[in-house]
């Protein structure tokens, strides 16, 4: 064309959109078998998925291949199976988290589980506890949406 627009003869193939993967460990670790290549346990700690991203891996680059180009994963469970956390939306194709527009969405849902297990730690005698002391955390971090923290470790969505 006179554009200079390259044209490519699909052979009677097909253009599809891109996928979002979710749901998956894909960028918490870089192979699911090893221990050393995973973030480690988190705790009872509420955690971001964004700080434990291993991007540019086998899973990343196989996904980002197969027309993968986005993925949201959650946070990794913890023990007795519960998050504490936020997912994270990223490319697959980012070399890095701080490649520009690595990253799409850094807190992209809240993750804390509430099941009877919740009850064996954290000195939460109830569900009921959980629920309220999950509520305070939820209407403190929104309370400091607008505010900057005094203590410039800490961001409005971190605990103390």
């Amino acid at each position: 064309t006179k554009s200079n627009t390259p044209i490519i003869n699909l052979n009677n193939g097909y253009l599809t959109e891109s996928f979002t993967a979710f749901g998956s460990k894909i960028s918490l670790s870089a192979i699911d078998a090893e221990k050393d290549t995973d973030n480690g346990p988190s705790g009872n700690a509420f955690t971001r998925s964004e700080h434990s991203l291993a991007l540019d891996t086998q899973k990343t680059n196989a996904s980002y291949t197969y027309s993968v180009t986005k993925a949201i994963s959650a946070p990794r469970l913890n023990h007795h199976d519960t998050h504490h956390g936020t997912s994270v939306g990223f490319l697959t194709g980012a070399l890095t988290p701080l490649s520009k527009h690595a990253i799409f969405a850094p807190d992209t849902a809240v993750h804390y589980t509430l099941t009877p297990a919740i009850k064996s730690g954290n000195n939460t005698p109830s569900l009921s506890a959980a629920i309220g002391a999950l509520r305070t955390k939820l209407l403190t971090a929104a309370s400091t949406l607008n505010t900057t923290t005094p203590d410039s470790t800490l961001t409005p969505h971190s605990e103390p």
